[in-house]
């Protein structure tokens, strides 16, 4: 799995992830997200340094998204996107439409 690590951004939480995020390692971002989502009602994720995703990355973060609908938050997303994390979304049909983007498009 890539690294991750948590900062405050605008109230919320701001997860910054960075290297790969692939199935291999689902199961550890899954309790990251987990974890974060029992504190808190939004997140906000910073991907723009993710430089590997596949499938399972963006069904954790859509999951996440819903999570966060279903508590009145959301799942925003800061910076820029990958073409990696695009690149899997894409191949799932899906847009990033479920993540709200601030600062750079997302």
């Amino acid at each position: 799995m890539g690294t991750h690590h948590f900062e405050e951004h605008e109230g919320d939480p701001l997860l910054v992830l960075s290297g790969p995020f692939t199935v291999e390692h689902a199961g550890e971002l899954l309790e990251v997200l987990r974890a974060a989502l029992d504190r808190h009602d939004s997140l906000t994720i910073d991907c723009s340094a993710v430089d590997q995703a596949d499938l399972t990355f963006i069904q954790l973060l859509r999951s996440a998204a819903r999570t966060c609908g279903g508590r009145g938050g959301a799942v925003t997303c800061r910076g820029p996107v990958p073409q990696s994390v695009r690149t899997a979304a894409s191949r799932l049909g899906l847009g990033l439409e479920f993540m709200t983007a601030t600062g750079s498009e997302a």
